[in-house]
């Protein structure tokens, strides 16, 4: 059976065509699949993670800036260039990704 695609957070999309032209970093919050209905267990999170990570930095050829792990909570934050990010909200491990700050906004 096929893993669906992670959801992504339109605000992470905007910010990774943005970063995609300026080359900035991208932070993102992605969300870590489990278990259904047991809690998740942070030496497997940090293991899929790992795998997901590893998996992307090989199909890119980029690194993380910046990876923190939360294993009690199922999910990693992650700061990387925009091609790392949407090649690791791609991957079976990533059942969502948030863009961790806001956009700026003129006042």
């Amino acid at each position: 059976m096929a893993t669906p695609a992670a959801k992504i957070d339109p605000e992470l999309t905007r910010q990774l065509q943005r970063a995609t032209s300026s080359g900035q970093p991208v932070q993102a919050v992605v969300s870590v699949r489990r278990a259904a209905g047991r809690p998740p267990q942070p030496d497997k999170i940090e293991a899929l993670v790992k795998d997901a990570l590893d998996r992307t930095s090989a199909a890119t050829g980029q690194r993380a800036a910046d990876v923190h792990v939360l294993g009690r909570m199922a999910t990693a934050y992650v700061c990387a260039p925009a091609p790392f990010i949407r090649t690791l909200v791609g991957q079976p491990e990533i059942v969502g990704a948030v863009a961790n700050r806001g956009s700026a906004v003129a006042s």
